[in-house]
């Protein structure tokens, strides 16, 4: 794996990454977390988010909804998908991708985090995969996948019988 200067793993490693927000909400509803692609799908600053009500995202009162079947979901399992209509900043309305999970902090109270990214990121993600099992288990050349260190991670069954 090519190491950055400051330490940091290689953009290569996750530029796939690049286009997913993560929105932390506490067990009030209000949002306490806002990173990477969260700005650029709704627009607003970590300034202007941390502390809004996440209710505020909402396009419209359909979508509570949707929420709280995705949170009774979630609450029973590791986490929990849907796609929902957001309001933009800027006021337009925005579909995305979201998959959430509860959490707890080291306070014991409970809280959200969520992952958010356009429908067309996890359709060509889904792509990816299908394309890269479908090598790993039909192809007939072999397939290697090594770590940073050199190591196998993955071999497919043609390079296993090489």
């Amino acid at each position: 794996m090519d190491v950055l200067a400051d330490g940091g793993a290689s953009d290569s490693l996750f530029s796939a990454y690049r286009t997913v927000g993560v929105v932390g909400v506490d067990a009030e509803g209000v949002i306490s977390a806002w990173a990477g692609a969260a700005r650029h799908h709704l627009g607003y600053t970590v300034e202007e988010a941390v502390g809004m009500p996440a209710e505020r995202l909402l396009a419209s009162p359909g979508e509570r909804a949707a929420v709280r079947r995705a949170v009774e979901r979630a609450a029973a399992g590791a986490g929990a998908s849907c796609s929902l209509v957001l309001r933009h900043r800027d006021g337009r309305r925005v579909t995305l991708g979201v998959w959430g999970c509860p959490l707890r902090d080291v306070s014991g109270s409970h809280g959200w985090i969520a992952l958010l990214t356009t429908l067309d990121d996890l359709r060509w993600r889904d792509v990816e995969g299908a394309v890269v099992d479908a090598l790993f288990s039909q192809g007939p050349i072999g397939l290697a996948v090594l770590d940073g260190d050199l190591r196998y991670i993955a071999v497919n069954a043609a390079l296993e019988q090489m």
